[in-house]
Formats: structure tokens, sequence, C-alpha cells
């Protein structure tokens, strides 16, 4: 299984920011450049993404079945939220 493919695994188990699915395939093993190119193909293809996983959660907490109080759906948020993509 190349990076792709792997990336492609976690996002179908659940969503992940930019940062984590980079640091998930470089704990498996990738290179620091396939890790690199496969989070920007799935970025690429909508799939991934710091914007796309924002859009996710904010969707999915406004869910009759996931209400939570004014404020904590940002909060969440700023707790899941990183500097930059591959930044050290």
């Amino acid at each position: 299984m190349n990076a792709l493919e792997y990336a492609l695994t976690l996002l179908s188990r659940s969503d992940k920011t930019e940062r984590k699915l980079y640091e998930a395939l470089l704990k498996k093993g990738f290179s620091e450049e396939e890790s690199a190119d496969a989070v920007e193909r799935v970025k690429d293809y909508g799939y991934a993404g710091d914007e796309a996983f924002s859009r996710r959660y904010v969707e999915f907490s406004g869910t009759e079945e996931n209400t939570f109080p004014p404020g904590a759906v940002m909060s969440g948020l700023r707790v899941r939220s990183e500097t930059g993509p591959h930044e050290e």
C-alpha cells in the first residue's frame, strides 16, 4: 500500500486535519516527501484539508443528535487546529 492509498484508508475511517494525516503517514513509515505528496493529493481531490475538516466538523456538530452549547463548536475547532499543514 502506498502513502496515498493509506491516506485514503485513514480518511475513510475518520476526518483528520492535514497535520494529523501527515503525522499518521510518517508514523506508518512513509517518507516526508511521500507523506506531503499524499496529503496534497487528497486535498486536491477534496477529501482532506483543514477547511474540509472544519466544514464537516461544524456540519456534524449542528445535527440534532449532536447539539452543543453556544461556542462549543468554535472551541472544539480551536483545540483541533494547527499552525500549518507540515510545519515542525
